[in-house]
């Protein structure tokens, strides 16, 4: 018998927030919806055209509480896993099955911060560009994604600089990979 590959990555946002329960075993298990947008152009017309895709999203064990505790509505998330099928929730019998994620590892991905420009320079009096220049506080860094941790374990998690952990003198090297490592 052939061995087939079963690999996901997505990234997307979480549409709710996530939602944790414990099995009779003692295991966690997080559920949690991931919002994933396309947008292409279409041959024939040459229109834009959008499109989301709800992809259910199961972390179990240790990631579990860890996704529940970091991750909420509107979350940035890159998930690797490997799909699962699973009856539907719905009652219709031409849908007996489901596919979801079975995420093994999480990544949170922080919001881009915002560049806009309050208005063009023609409607400024002159002399105001340099004004506001000086005013204008420096945009915040957002940190690469290699410096972020995946949420693979609590450990990855305590290593954010700041957090105490082993990793917490901010160079960055917390000792986790990113999704994009690999």
């Amino acid at each position: 018998m052939a061995i087939n590959l079963n690999r996901v990555t997505i990234t997307g946002h979480l549409v709710r927030d996530p939602v944790l329960n414990g099995l009779p075993s003692g295991k966690s298990v997080c559920e949690m919806t991931v919002a994933c947008n396309r947008k292409w152009q279409d041959k024939l017309t040459g229109e834009w055209e959008e499109w989301v895709d709800y992809i259910k999203v199961r972390a179990v064990d240790s990631l579990a509480p860890l996704a529940h505790e970091h991750l909420h509505r509107g979350s940035g998330v890159a998930v690797d896993g490997r799909l699962a099928s699973q009856p539907a929730d719905c009652e219709n019998p031409e849908h007996p099955l489901e596919l979801i994620v079975l995420a093994e590892e999480m990544q949170l991905i922080p919001k881009a911060p915002a560049t806009h420009q309050a208005s063009s320079n023609s409607a400024r009096a002159p002399g105001a560009e340099n004004a506001a220049e000086s005013q204008s506080a420096p945009a915040p860094e957002t940190p690469p994604l290699d410096y972020l941790p995946a949420i693979v374990s609590p450990m990855a998690i305590e290593a954010l600089p700041g957090n105490g952990g082993p990793g917490s003198n901010g160079s960055g090297s917390g000792g986790s990979t990113s999704l994009l490592e690999r």
